[in-house]
């Protein structure tokens, strides 16, 4: 009897020893070591791989982008960066020679993730996929039609000891493009979540879409530690949304949202966090600027036609066929001293301020530096059509062939309601038309008399 009392006795021992429970000698579960994590998100860089450049001031662009990181980095352990998508806006030829560049950028940033937003959907499956090739691209509502993409659902990445996994989800899909279906995110999730939880210490959303709809993913999935969104208006500084951490960047690339966690697998909680405004102060990394060179260069060998571009301004409607570009030159004819006045202005020089940036080629600053960019008769690029390039007088007044054949008739825009078409706060902030219309005044002078019969009787020829 006594023999098996020991023996009992041992066997508790032995039990003990190995660490039942995970409690080593004492029989008591050791708590999780508690981890200190950095994170980084961008989204909405909406194809501004740097930012317009009409304005001083601006925010945003991959070159400061990359300087933050690498000074973050290089300060602090366990900082790990993802983008939550909208690297473009449309589907266009231009957005996808964009989207490439800024993918090759983000490539050498090195992101832990990289979620489908509203316009690379947009862009359907075999564009993604000639893309995606060196992307850490995930998504767990896009889909291939009729197959698997080739993206997965999630992404587990081991980080200090940790397993994190990352997923994505888009919640504003209005258009997909050929070969993809969007699923809805929240049915996605009630299945991905909870998996994910079992077999990860930290679960981390990247969400595109409104500022509710994304907060609701946090509210709905308490097994999402972290939601990282965009695609909302502003971005929004980390804060605790239900028991899950949330943040948000949004703006054309113009800020980044970092949060600092602490916790471990039982409980991650907000340690703080802030909306990163990527202004000049930020130097322009080597790396990225290369990268730029290399987009620009791209576009100078395709030259895009403005149709290819999603860039040209709506044209007005009904117009007669006459209502086509003639060129500031035609204007002279009659306006001879408003002419001059022109000719001294920063506008005549409009083309060449982008060539001194060698930004003559890129759609989104042609449609305002040159004269009825893809409309009728207009400019379509630096060799086809060089004598519009520069702000001429159809820029304010609109398309006036048949005003120039018949001065009789009337141009078709009224100048100033023109201005604000360019002059708009994110390109020119500080525009007052007060103080901006003195520098450019004209249409004071009385057409020669002589000059007007002889365009009337003959008519002129732009």
């Amino acid at each position: 009897m006594r023999r098996r009392v020991v023996s009992a006795s041992f066997l508790v021992l032995i039990l003990f020893a190995s660490g039942c429970g995970q409690g080593g000698g004492t029989g008591v579960a050791a708590k999780p070591v508690a981890q200190s994590l950095t994170l980084v998100v961008s989204g909405d860089t909406a194809g501004f791989i740097v930012p317009c450049g009409c304005a001083t001031k601006q925010f945003g662009g991959m070159p400061r982008r990359a300087t933050y990181l690498t000074q973050l980095r290089g300060g602090a352990e366990n900082v790990l960066y993802a983008d939550a998508g909208g690297s473009v806006s449309n589907a266009t030829r231009y957005d996808e020679i964009k989207l490439s560049y800024i993918w090759k950028g983000l490539g050498e940033l090195k992101p832990a993730a990289v979620n489908i937003g509203a316009g690379e959907a947009r862009m359907g499956a075999e564009r993604l996929k000639g893309v995606a090739q060196t992307t850490p691209l995930v998504s767990c509502n896009v889909r291939a039609s009729g197959g698997e993409a080739p993206w997965p659902v999630s992404i587990t990445q081991q980080s200090n000891g940790m397993k994190i996994a990352w997923t994505g989800v888009l919640l504003a899909a209005e258009k997909v493009g050929a070969g993809l279906e969007v699923q809805d995110g929240m049915t996605a999730l009630q299945t991905l979540a909870p998996a994910l939880a079992r077999e990860h210490d930290l679960v981390i959303a990247l969400v595109y879409g409104d500022a509710t709809a994304c907060e609701n993913v946090a509210r709905a999935f308490p097994e999402i530690h972290v939601v990282l969104a965009t695609g909302m208006s502003q971005p929004i500084a980390p804060k605790t949304v239900g028991s899950s951490v949330f943040a948000a960047a949004a703006q054309k690339g113009k800020f980044l949202a970092k949060v600092s966690l602490e916790g471990s697998r039982a409980a991650w909680r907000l340690k703080g966090g802030e909306i990163v405004e990527l202004s000049e102060s930020y130097a322009d990394d080597a790396g990225q600027m290369k990268n730029l060179a290399a987009y620009k260069s791209a576009l100078k060998n395709e030259l895009l036609d403005p149709a290819q571009t999603g860039q040209v301004p709506a044209l007005l409607a009904g117009l007669p066929e006459h209502f086509k570009y003639a060129g500031s030159e035609s204007c002279a004819k009659c306006h001879v001293a408003d002419e001059k006045t022109h000719a001294l202005s920063k506008h005549f020089h409009g083309l060449e301020t982008l060539t001194a940036r060698d930004f003559d080629a890129d759609p989104y600053c042609l449609k305002c530096h040159t004269t009825g960019y893809g409309g009728p008769a207009g400019f379509t690029n630096v060799k086809a059509t060089p004598g519009l390039g520069g702000i001429g007088c159809e820029s304010c007044h609109g398309p006036s062939k048949a005003h120039v054949l018949d001065p009789l008739k009337k141009t078709p825009v009224p100048g100033a309601s023109a201005c604000m078409t360019c002059h708009d706060p994110e390109n020119s902030p500080t525009f007052e038309y007060g103080i901006f219309w003195p520098k450019i005044e004209h249409g004071k002078e009385k057409v020669d008399r002589k000059v007007l019969n002889a365009v009337l009787s003959k008519g002129a020829q732009p």
